[in-house]
């Protein structure tokens, strides 16, 4: 109980440090002033959202014209004849306002661009991301060191720690860092290549859309009012970069399993990856190792039966996510379905013994390996932390082929009589729970 608070402490205290966009403004603070439809086929919350989190992600730009006037805004798009200014310096870039806030400029009439240098990184290049996987990467090989089927807290414990310890050093990392980029502007031209494309919203090759706009024949927006925001995705590395979809994910995951020949007192351990080909549909593998089966009973007052079963699962799946979460995680739960098909690796021994004045007098057995295929149905709950990290929970029920035990004879060599064991049908199918992270990229 003690590990469980700690663990919901630490996971509290890191949800304060992650900053609450919905109570700085409202969605009508971002409902166009014109009345328009929300652009890009969003709601309005999600609109809101965005807007919300590019405030936070803008990057603004000083230019200096050979006039002497100055303009503020964010680039568009810029090559060596012209540079397209979004006359806005926190907003994300709206067509429908695009006749009065979009201002297209000659590369000779700009004299100077100054930014100001804001350090910042995306979810996969937190630290935060990867010491809560690292974290509970080493919980996970805790537990499976230690062999103990009830402490599941280690992961989380691990997980947690490293959340925290990432947590603040990110902090750390981005205060210090902007301490000294905010100090002055700086020259445009004097960053590297790769922080000035950074700077342009959209790069060549532009969408038709985009190209009406800079030339000034669609200057109100035309055919962008059109476009999804699936498709300013695709043709704007700085959106991408911020709000695409993961496609690939790896997951870590343990908890216990049941299976009507066992008692309750089961692990497992799964390691998966998946591929996110469509915004619903996933396909992954999934490798998952159980705790031994060892039983021992009487099946006469002087018989003796042991057992041990050892289960290495391999499973393709597909899955459906029936409830995405969204680009803006106004919704940070995903909940999905799907099936398997399994190739399972058993490893068995199942002697019989006869007992008699504290001795076992060996009668007969069963040993070796089998290959057993089989089906899983699957459901899966994610609760994102951010875009690239998840807390998982999941539910699984296989169903396997049975291993089958042949019938087997034996004389008792201290009594001469002849036993016989009539055949059994060993079902090791299951019903799964695991509890992990999962990392998305």
């Amino acid at each position: 109980m003690r590990k469980i608070t700690i663990f919901a402490v630490l996971i509290l205290f890191q949800f304060l440090l992650i900053p609450c966009y919905s109570q700085d403004l409202t969605d009508s603070d971002f409902v166009n002033s014109s009345g328009s439809d929300v652009p890009y086929g969003l709601s309005t919350k999600e609109w809101t959202k965005l807007q919300q989190k590019w405030i936070k992600r803008s990057l603004p730009v000083t230019l200096c014209l050979s006039n002497d006037s100055i303009v503020h805004g964010q680039i568009l798009f810029r090559n060596d004849t012209v540079i397209v200014l979004w006359a806005d310096d926190y907003t994300f870039f709206d067509p429908a306002q695009a006749d009065t806030k979009v201002l297209i400029f000659n590369r000779d009439s700009v004299k100077q661009i100054l930014v100001k240098e804001r350090f910042s990184f995306t979810d996969e290049e937190s630290g935060m991301v990867w010491s809560t996987m690292a974290g509970f990467i080493h919980g996970f090989l805790f537990l499976t060191a230690n062999g103990s089927p009830y402490d599941y807290a280690a992961p989380l414990i691990f997980a947690a720690a490293g959340f925290g310890l990432g947590g603040v050093v990110d902090i750390i990392k981005v205060a210090t860092q902007n301490a000294k980029a905010n100090r002055a502007p700086v020259d445009f031209y004097r960053l590297r290549k790769g922080i000035q494309k950074k700077y342009c919203f959209y790069r060549e090759p532009l969408p038709e859309a985009v190209k009406g706009i800079i030339s000034g024949t669609v200057i109100n927006g035309g055919d962008m009012e059109s476009m999804t925001f699936e498709d300013v995705l695709a043709a704007s590395p700085q959106a991408r970069r911020w709000f695409r979809s993961p496609q690939f994910s790896l997951s870590a995951q343990t908890g216990p399993y049941f299976s009507k020949n066992r008692d309750a007192d089961n692990k497992s351990i799964s390691i998966s990856a998946s591929y996110r080909f469509a915004r619903r549909i996933s396909l992954g593998y999934t490798y998952r190792n159980f705790s031994d089966w060892y039983d021992d009973r009487y099946l006469a007052p002087n018989l003796l039966l042991l057992e041990n079963f050892q289960r290495k699962g391999h499973t393709l799946f597909c899955h459906y996510t029936i409830l995405p979460a969204d680009y803006f995680l106004s919704n940070r739960f995903e909940i999905s379905a799907g099936a398997g098909a399994s190739l399972n690796q058993i490893a068995f021994y199942s002697d019989k013994f006869d007992l008699y004045s504290g001795m076992q007098n060996y009668l007969t057995g069963h040993n070796g390996k089998e290959s057993k295929a089989g089906l899983s149905l699957m459901a899966n709950t994610d609760f994102y932390v951010s875009r690239f990290l998840s807390l998982s929970l999941s539910a699984e029920k296989s169903f396997l082929m049975p291993l089958k035990l042949e019938q087997q004879q034996a004389v008792n060599s201290r009594t001469g009589e002849t036993i016989t064991f009539e055949a059994e049908h060993i079902d090791l199918s299951s019903f799964d729970i695991l509890f992990g992270l999962r990392v998305h990229f």
